[in-house]
């Protein structure tokens, strides 16, 4: 099983580090409830999910077999000839242009018209499917916190702290010339740590959502990130004990997370003397909003074909979230989401 190897992982990699403890009972539970909830294969899902939402306008029609046609009252792209359309549109541009778009267009299209037909076929389909890919629950309810996606979603700090301490371990026991690739593989995984530190406080569902102890939440995440640069830091003068002192700290984050301990994440004498680190997501959220904003009025006011405007302003959009984010891009793709009004 999955959560076998990544627990044996973590065990080996805690070894190499010098640290005898290994995983709680709770927290190779919490691991294999991730590796439960984790989507199968992404790919397929997201293909479903598309299936899903072309599904919805017949479904929720009045006349399921009238939904299918080219109307006004559906939403343009769900009709079977935009697709022809848009490609005829853009196939005076040089091949490997139009050749991008329609690989683009079947890509996004093709799934949702085969969702526009089931949805036709069988108004219902919406929602089954929704219910199957999405939430895949192990309790008879269907609106719970057991979902798969709000326990993937729970425990997805000790994935990273998974791969942090394995990527420690791996620089520990690397030659004198791979250690440098693997010291900066180090700061990466550790940075992902920290993000994930940041979000305990929503992502463990202990605290509501306007509850004044949110701020409190913030102030010890920054502290303990904080921690976390500090053992990072000593990797230039004392690698070896850095890479034993990182390893313990997250384990213990961990730990203490899956006890729900959020408040004290690490001790008082660890965190002693350390300011907060000050949280810089929302300076890039408003940097990406406004170089995306810059960049889709660009693309609008060029002369580029209508059909094109809409594909250009998405790699726009990835190009943004590259420039700010660099390899967390994936991970902020919900944001151009919501830029788009998606």
């Amino acid at each position: 099983m999955a959560a076998n190897k990544t627990l044996s992982q973590l065990r080996e990699s805690l070894q190499h580090l010098g640290i005898q403890q290994g995983p709680s009972l709770r927290l190779r539970v919490a691991y294999r409830r991730w590796h439960w909830a984790k989507p199968p294969n992404t790919v397929w899902q997201t293909v479903a999910l598309l299936i899903c939402i072309g599904s919805l306008p017949p479904t929720l029609a009045r006349n399921p077999i009238n939904a299918i046609r080219p109307d006004e009252s559906i939403p343009y792209m769900f009709a079977f000839t935009d697709l022809k359309e848009s490609l005829q549109n853009v196939s005076h541009l040089p091949k490997p242009f139009f050749g991008f778009f329609a690989l683009l267009a079947a890509v996004i299209y093709i799934p949702l018209i085969i969702g526009l037909s089931l949805g036709a076929i069988l108004p219902g389909f919406t929602l089954g499917l929704f219910l199957l890919v999405i939430f895949r629950t192990s309790h008879p309810g269907i609106m719970t916190e057991f979902t798969a996606i709000t326990i993937k979603r729970r425990y997805d700090l000790l994935m990273s702290v998974s791969n942090a301490v394995r990527a420690c371990g791996d620089a520990r026991k690397a030659s004198v010339e791979s250690r440098p690739l693997r010291l900066r593989l180090v700061a990466s995984t550790v940075n992902e740590v920290s993000k994930a530190v940041r979000k305990a406080y929503r992502t463990r569902g202990t605290i509501a959502t306007f509850s004044h102890r949110r701020r409190l939440m913030k102030t010890h995440a920054g502290v303990v990130v904080a921690a976390l640069r500090a053992a990072e830091a000593r990797l230039d003068s004392d690698p070896n004990q850095a890479l034993h002192d990182l390893g313990v700290l997250m384990l213990k984050i961990a730990e203490r997370y899956v006890d729900g301990r959020i408040g004290q994440l690490l001790d008082e004498d660890e965190v002693a003397d350390l300011q907060p680190i000050p949280d810089r997501e929302p300076l890039r959220l408003i940097l990406s909003a406004v170089l995306f904003g810059a960049g889709a009025t660009g693309i609008v006011l060029a002369p580029v074909p209508e059909a094109a405007q809409t594909y250009l302003v998405g790699v726009c959009g990835l190009l943004v979230l590259s420039l700010i984010y660099g390899r967390g891009a994936s991970k902020a793709l919900g944001i151009l989401t919501a830029l788009r009004g998606g």
